[in-house]
């Protein structure tokens, strides 16, 4: 899969000649409702792109507004190719995007991009201030001859899949339930880094993980994960929080690893959030914390 971040010189690697089915979004988490979007485009016959961002139009637009990332970039490349795709064009959305029409947009990135079929998902918008929507974005494709399907809702629950109530879940621990509108574990990647290794001296050796400032952290608390290293998954307890009965104030994601002994200082892990087990609290002594931890670890290893 090529990746192209050149909006300016797109055409230098897609030919001419090339027919493109084409998905158009922004896909933060990649979830069902947007597997649902890359799953329609296949076309006999014709190439298959992505066409998205690589930062949030709304935060753009918005100053002050900050919205976390349900998927990494790197992660949503990853996806895309391994969906099948010949090209992502991951544009950055700046002040000439902000203020691009809808027909600027469709004649540039649509008809010039050779797309004969496009892919759109139900509540897609596009143009200066949101001002296209999906009937607008048929209407300007037919001009040219340019098939456009747009994808109907994905429900979970009853429930519209949508980045936001997965984001809302995750916040609210509601892990195990924003797991079933993405269709995979939501996950954390991030560097093992040295700690106070106060877990140690209480017989809970935990990896603490530096993760990437703009993802999503889930709500504090204590949950029953999975962690990947080196490929190969192991049965985790992750704490996320400032630890109050040791060391109040500061922000930190610990897991203990369970069957694990191995130093693993400097690599980059993944940890994924099967369940939300409770509530972070403080308390009385160190006994009583290892007292807890002990029935959290029950827990997951018989879950």
């Amino acid at each position: 899969m090529k990746v192209i971040t050149d909006k300016h010189n797109i055409h230098k690697y897609i030919r001419d000649s090339e027919n493109i089915v084409a998905c158009y979004g922004y896909f933060d988490g990649m979830h069902l409702g947007h597997k649902a979007i890359l799953d329609a485009a296949r076309a006999e016959g014709m190439k298959r792109a992505v066409v998205t961002f690589s930062n949030s139009p709304a935060a753009f637009c918005v100053p002050g507004l900050e919205i976390k990332r349900i998927m990494s970039v790197e992660d949503k490349i990853q996806f895309i190719k391994d969906s099948g795709f010949d090209y992502l064009i991951m544009l950055a959305f700046d002040e000439e995007m902000k203020n691009m029409t809808k027909d600027e947009f469709v004649d540039k990135y649509v008809y010039g991009l050779n797309v004969k079929y496009a892919v759109v998902g139900f509540n897609y918008t596009f143009g200066k201030s949101k001002a296209g929507n999906k009937h607008d974005f048929r209407k300007l494709c037919a001009k040219n001859q340019i098939k456009v399907k747009v994808m109907r809702p994905v429900r979970c629950g009853g429930e519209i899949i949508s980045s936001t109530s997965i984001r809302r879940y995750i916040q609210n621990g509601a892990v195990k339930h924003a797991n079933e509108m993405l269709g995979y574990y939501y996950s954390l990647s991030g560097m093992v880094i040295a700690g106070n290794k106060i877990g140690r001296s209480m017989g809970f050796p935990t990896a603490n993980i530096a993760v990437d400032k703009e993802m999503l952290i889930p709500k504090w608390g204590v949950y029953h994960t999975n962690v990947i290293i080196n490929g190969k998954k192991y049965t985790s307890l992750t704490n996320i929080g400032d630890n109050p009965t040791l060391e109040a104030g500061k922000l930190s994601i610990e897991t203990y690893i369970t069957d694990f002994d191995k130093n693993i200082y400097g690599q980059t892990v993944r940890i994924q959030f099967l369940d939300f087990i409770r509530e972070e609290k403080k308390f009385v002594d160190k006994q009583a914390l290892k007292l807890q931890i002990a029935q959290d670890l029950a827990r997951v290893k018989n879950h």
